[in-house]
């Protein structure tokens, strides 16, 4: 694997640069992600093996971000920052201790990855049609949002974590300075929040549904795949 890294690399750097020495240097760009798994542990720091490994899935969602990257054709790499922000929420039931009646659970998370990257030119590149591979890091920020019959468990501490990522890519030109990017990035990210109910019950269905105020930690953990799309504006 490293062999070949260093091969499509040293092609890269021995390759003809796809672009004249007066082309823009910078691109900005806009763009919409599918990532296709997620998955919300809901008891992340439970004793209980069983519990702990209890999950609520997020399966292919939409979100959305903005891209700011740095051409160096001399050494044919180039340096990029995103941002994007993520969030999805879903409906579920459990069913109540005291009525065993089903209780309706709003869970989701929001995310906002923060990724410093860089990227190498495939050789098949051309004027118009670029191809690319790229890797970096990551910084995660993020929380839960959880309701319980409508109470809500408000978020009381997150922990910022880092993260890596790999990707592919390609860029076709439809008219300078405009063009449209389309990326595949496998990241591992991963952040644990803490939530707490700030009451010991809720008013639900005529009658009092007990709320354990102790608070809870979670973990949410985004290791799929992110197919991203988006319009480039070169400068």
């Amino acid at each position: 694997m490293c062999r070949i890294a260093s091969c499509i690399v040293l092609l890269s750097v021995i390759s003809c640069s796809a672009r004249s020495q007066d082309a823009a240097r910078y691109s900005f760009s806009a763009f919409g992600t599918l990532s296709t798994a997620t998955k919300l542990f809901r008891n992340a720091d439970s004793p209980n093996d069983l519990l702990r490994d209890q999950y609520v899935p997020f399966d292919n969602f939409l979100s959305g971000g903005i891209d700011l990257r740095r051409d160096f054709p001399d050494i044919h790499l180039q340096i990029g920052l995103s941002v994007e922000y993520l969030s999805r929420n879903q409906t579920y039931y459990l069913t109540s201790p005291t009525t065993f009646t089903a209780v309706p659970v709003e869970d989701g998370f929001t995310a906002v990855p923060i990724e410093l990257s860089g990227y190498f030119p495939i050789p098949i590149s051309t004027s118009t049609f670029h191809v690319y591979i790229g890797g970096g890091t990551g910084l995660y920020l993020g929380s839960r949002h959880y309701e319980y019959a409508g109470a809500r468990a408000s978020a009381v501490s997150h922990k910022t974590e880092f993260g890596i990522q790999v990707l592919s890519g390609i860029e076709y030109t439809l008219a300078p300075p405009v063009s449209v990017r389309c990326e595949a990035k496998f990241r591992d990210i991963q952040f644990e929040t803490t939530n707490q109910f700030q009451q010991s019950s809720v008013h639900y269905l005529q009658h009092n549904e007990p709320l354990d105020d102790t608070p809870f930690t979670s973990r949410i953990a985004i290791d799929g795949l992110a197919l991203n799309i988006g319009i480039v504006w070169q400068f």
